[in-house]
Parts: structure tokens; sequence; C-alpha cells
């Protein structure tokens, strides 16, 4: 169980890591039609694991700012602006065990092709937790996922991405 979740997780964050990456010939201006949009996601977790097991918790988000492919500042986390951090990726020790902890993300730029990829697992004998993950693209919410129970048998593993 732990090993698929893991190869599941390094898929996804692998996939998001290079979402945000360009080579030369995709460093020209956007067209027009990709104008990019102004991205907010939410992210609660009430409970969570304990930190020996971070990686049943893996989120990463992507994308590329839809004006200056070059320029890597384009979220801010929970209002500060994260600077050259094109791609923002999270754990279980972000969410503390037995606590409720609630993450924003939004864009400082348009984003170009805004990715969100979430799994949220759990084992046999470990507590339950719950989550709620909202995404709201151009203010409107396109994904609203919420107090969902995540246990041994219920998982949440889901890669979103906003055209």
């Amino acid at each position: 169980m732990k090993k698929a979740l893991l190869w599941i997780n390094l898929v996804v964050l692998g996939l998001l890591i290079f979402s945000g990456c360009s080579s030369k010939k995709s460093d020209r201006p956007p067209t027009p039609s990709t104008k990019g949009h102004t991205v907010k996601f939410t992210v609660t977790v009430i409970g969570s694991v304990a930190a020996p097991n971070a990686g049943l918790i893996n989120l990463g988000f992507g994308g590329g700012d839809a004006t200056n492919p070059q320029n890597s500042t384009i979220r801010k986390l929970n209002t500060v602006v994260q600077n050259n951090e094109s791609n923002l990726v999270f754990n279980a020790t972000t969410f503390p065990q037995g606590k409720t902890t609630t993450i924003t993300i939004e864009s400082v730029v348009p984003i170009f092709e805004p990715v969100a990829g979430l799994t949220f697992g759990n084992v046999s004998g470990f507590t339950p937790y719950t989550i709620s993950f909202k995404a709201e693209i151009d203010g409107q919410v396109k994904t609203d996922d919420e107090n969902i129970s995540i246990t041994a048998a219920n998982e949440y593993i889901h890669t979103y991405s906003y055209q």
C-alpha cells in the first residue's frame, strides 16, 4: 500500500515539476488565447498523519507565468509571496497531526496551465483525518471537495488541470 502511494506520488510530482519547466521553444510569449488565469487554491486538513509517515500526503501546484515564461515568482502562500518558486510542493509535515491547518495558494500573476496534484492516503491502524480542497479559477469555483474522510479504504488522489 505504501509503495503504491509512493509511486503514484512520484509520478504526480514529476508531472507537476516538469509542467513548470520550459524549453527554448516554449519561451515565446503566449498568444492572446493563453492569457493565463488568476488562481486560488485552499487546502484544509483536520488531523493528518504522524510526521514519520509524511509520504502519505503529497501536494504539488504547478504552472507558469502567462506573460513572462522566465518569471518564477508567480504565487503567494498564505499571503506571503514565494520568490523564485514556480512549483510548490508539500507533504504531511505541513499539516501537523492532531491540528487543523489551512493553506491558501494564490497567483500574483496570470498563470498559464495551472495544475494541482493532491494525494491524501492513510493505512490500516492510523487515525482517519479529514480534508477539503477548493480551487477558484478566474474568480469561479471549479473544484469544491469538502470534509472528505481519509481512511485506509478511502484515499483522495487527484490531478486537476485548469486550462
